[in-house]
């Protein structure tokens, strides 16, 4: 794959133009690799009415040799059609009643954290739960109020021991 490009740019060019899964719907969003489609399409044709268990009757068989391929294509041909009627290859988080309700999601959490912050209180440690409006434990304000101080506090000390240090980087850490 690493030599595609000098080998056969032919291929090459067919791979980043994205000819390599097939699309069922025409969504774009919903193309599948060629072996899944092709697995599928074996799930059609050994599904209820099909293949299997025709191996027994040779007559069946050949029937259904001859007209499988013909009723899966008709098959699919019905799927598109109704798939096509409402299709309108738009992801689904492009339609605009999702970009309504994920803005007025995201307006509401603003509104949340502005109007009801669990931070307001911290000059005085203490933080409030968002939904129960509870006071959180104590050790949790201090662990929040305090963790700058810690992290900087670990780095400095690691940049101190294992990059300028006597300390082995691969040591492990406590």
């Amino acid at each position: 794959m690493l030599n595609l490009k000098s080998l056969h740019p032919e291929i090459h060019d067919e791979f980043t133009a994205g000819h390599f899964t097939v699309s069922k719907t025409g969504r774009k969003f919903s193309s599948i690799s060629i072996d899944q489609a092709h697995e599928q399409l074996n799930a059609l044709i050994k599904g209820d009415g099909g293949a299997i268990g025709l191996t027994d009757n040779d007559s069946a068989l050949t029937r259904w040799t001859t007209a499988g391929p013909e009723v899966v294509r008709i098959l699919q041909e019905f799927e598109g059609s109704v798939i096509s009627a409402t299709d309108d290859c738009q992801h689904h988080e492009q339609q605009r009643s999702f970009q309504r309700r994920f803005q007025a999601d995201v307006d509401c959490l603003v509104h949340t954290l502005r109007d009801e912050s669990p931070f307001g209180c911290l000059k005085d440690r203490e933080i409030r739960v968002l939904g129960s409006h509870s006071l959180a434990d104590s050790s949790v304000a201090e662990s929040i109020s305090t963790a700058a101080e810690t992290g900087h506090n670990q780095v400095t000390k690691f940049v101190d021991e294992r990059l300028k240090g006597s300390t082995s980087i691969f040591e492990p850490l406590p």
